[in-house]
C-alpha cells in the first residue's frame, strides 16, 4: 500500500471517507495523485482504468448493480471509462454510495457528459507538482506553513507575520532550503525526480540511470 513518504498540503484539504462527498482530484501525470489517495483512503476499493480488463468490468457492471459491486471506491484514471461518471452519480444520487474518488488528468473536465454528471455534486482539487516547504524537509516530516499562504490568511496582522520571519536562514535550515530551490530550478516538483522519492520507490541504481537519462 502506498504512503506518503512525502507531506503533501493536499492530503490534509481533502475531505475524509466518512462525508458524502464525490471527490475530484485532477492534475498531470507523476504529480502524486494516485499516492495521495491510495495514502489518505486505504480502506477504500482501487481501481485503476488503465488496465484494460478493469475498464471493460466496469464498462459491463449495470448501473443499479453498481453499489453493491463497486461501492465506495477510488477510481484511477476515470477519464480513460466516460460511462463510470454516470454510474457514480447514479449510485451517489440514490444514496446507495456516499462517498468515491475519481483520480485523472484535468482533460476529463472538458467533456460535457462529465461536467453534467459530476455538477453540483462533485468536490473539485487540483494536484501540483511539489511545493518549495514540500521539498526543503526530509520525509516524513511536515513543513512549516509557507509565508505565502501565511500572508494571505493572517492569524494576526500581516507585520506581525512579518515580524516573525527570521532575517536569515542558518546551518540545517539554509540548506535543506537550497538544495530545494535549486532541484525546482533544475527538475521541477514532480515527485517522479526527487532524489529521496525516486531511490525509495525504483532503488538507487535504478535512480541514477533515470537522472542521468534526464540531464
Amino acid at each position: 500500500m502506498p504512503s506518503l513518504t512525502r507531506f503533501r498540503w493536499l492530503s490534509e484539504r481533502i475531505p475524509a471517507a466518512d462525508q458524502r462527498r464525490i471527490v475530484v482530484v485532477t492534475g498531470a501525470r507523476q504529480t502524486g495523485k494516485t499516492t495521495l489517495a491510495r495514502a489518505v483512503y486505504p480502506d477504500l476499493r482501487y481501481v485503476n482504468l488503465d488496465d484494460v480488463e478493469a475498464r471493460e468490468a466496469l464498462r459491463a457492471t449495470r448501473t443499479t448493480a453498481w453499489a453493491r459491486t463497486v461501492g465506495h471506491a477510488v477510481l484511477d484514471e476515470a477519464q480513460k471509462e466516460p460511462a463510470v461518471f454516470e454510474k457514480v452519480k447514479y449510485a451517489f444520487d440514490e444514496g446507495s454510495v456516499d462517498f468515491t474518488v475519481l483520480l485523472g488528468s484535468s482533460r476529463f473536465l472538458l467533456l460535457e457528459q462529465i461536467r453534467e454528471s459530476l455538477a453540483g455534486r462533485a468536490f473539485l482539487y487540483d494536484m501540483w507538482p511539489l511545493m518549495l516547504s514540500e521539498l526543503a524537509v526530509e520525509a516524513g516530516e511536515r513543513p512549516a506553513r509557507p509565508l505565502f499562504d501565511a500572508l494571505l490568511r493572517p492569524a494576526a496582522g500581516i507585520d506581525q507575520v512579518l515580524e516573525e520571519q527570521p532575517e536569515v536562514l542558518l546551518g540545517e535550515d539554509e540548506e535543506r532550503r537550497r538544495a530545494a530551490f535549486d532541484h525546482l530550478g533544475r527538475w521541477g516538483g514532480l515527485p517522479a525526480t526527487h532524489w529521496p522519492d525516486l531511490s525509495h520507490t525504483i532503488g538507487t541504481a535504478s535512480a541514477l540511470a533515470v537522472l542521468r537519462w534526464l540531464s
